[in-house]
């Protein structure tokens, strides 16, 4: 008896094509999966930095003494120490958030953590004094961010309050 050991072509072509099919589909799942992580990973970033300005503009805010000025892109108001406290849009209707304390500045213009914000309320305003005694205030922003990796990871969050400033009443 004569026999021959090894494989025949049709065999060997069998297993090169079932191979070449799941490293397709494996690569395939493991792209879906960092592109999914990378999404997921900008949307918290914006909403981190989204809901930080805002509940901090809503925490000042509230517990203001006296609002000094207020427009479609900027506010500006006294805490309880006397200091003044303006937040404003650097460009108009859509730009960086600049918070201004006692003549220091703070912003974000930070090209991966970064947010722009877009003014979303009624004739394109951030903020609208809706009241006077007490002073209300109604705020009312989109935020994005900076410099976007790619048209598949962007991302807004939009944000609303209406705030009584505590110390007007």
């Amino acid at each position: 008896m004569n026999k021959q050991a090894g494989y025949t072509l049709i065999e060997l072509l069998l297993v090169i094509s079932l191979l070449s099919l799941a490293v397709g589909v494996s690569t395939d799942i493991i792209l879906t999966l960092v592109r999914s992580y990378t999404k997921t990973q900008v949307t918290n970033e914006i909403e981190q930095n989204s809901n930080f300005v805002f509940l901090k503009l809503e925490k000042e805010l509230r517990n203001a003494q006296t609002v000094s000025s207020v427009s479609a892109n900027s506010i500006s108001f006294q805490d309880s120490t006397g200091a003044t406290i303006t937040y404003a849009i650097v460009s108009a209707g859509s730009g960086i958030l600049t918070i201004q304390r006692n003549g220091s500045t703070l912003t974000n213009t930070d090209s991966v953590n970064g947010v722009t914000i877009t003014c979303t309320g009624s004739a394109s305003s951030c903020f609208l004094q809706v009241g006077a005694s007490p002073t209300v205030i109604e705020i009312d922003m989109s935020f994005k961010q900076v410099n976007s990796p790619g048209a598949a990871f962007t991302g807004s969050v939009d944000l609303n309050d209406t705030i009584v400033v505590r110390g007007t009443y």
